[in-house]
This record gives C-alpha cells, structure tokens and sequence, in this order.
C-alpha cells in the first residue's frame, strides 16, 4: 500500500468469510510503500482494510 498522508497507518487482511488473520500498524511518510507480511498465509484469496485517521481503503487480493 503506497499513500499520500504521514501518520499511523493500520491495517488488517481478513479471510473471504471476514475472520481477522493479520493486523498491525506502521508510522509512514507520504508516499511511503507498506508491504504487507503475507508469508505465513497459504495460497488463496483474502480481504484487506488499510486506514489513516478517516481515511478507509478496502480490497480483494489473491497469493499465488
């Protein structure tokens, strides 16, 4: 995830049912990438939520 506001950045990835897998937070510059630490999920698809203050983005993502 790469954005344009400085602050706490959280996230979450969720499973297709909506069961919370991973959360965690990161202090970020703007424009600064957060990757999100997928390794220890197998192949599938999940959700993810990623918010700074009241700013929400939400999606669908798939690891091969």
């Amino acid at each position: 995830y790469s954005g344009r506001l400085s602050g706490a950045l959280h996230w979450e990835v969720l499973d297709i049912s909506g069961r919370l897998l991973l959360q965690g937070s990161e202090q970020t510059e703007a424009g600064q990438s957060v990757d999100l630490p997928l390794q220890t999920l197998p192949v599938g698809g999940y959700l993810y939520r990623v918010w700074m203050g009241d700013v929400l983005r939400t999606g669908k993502l798939v690891k091969l």
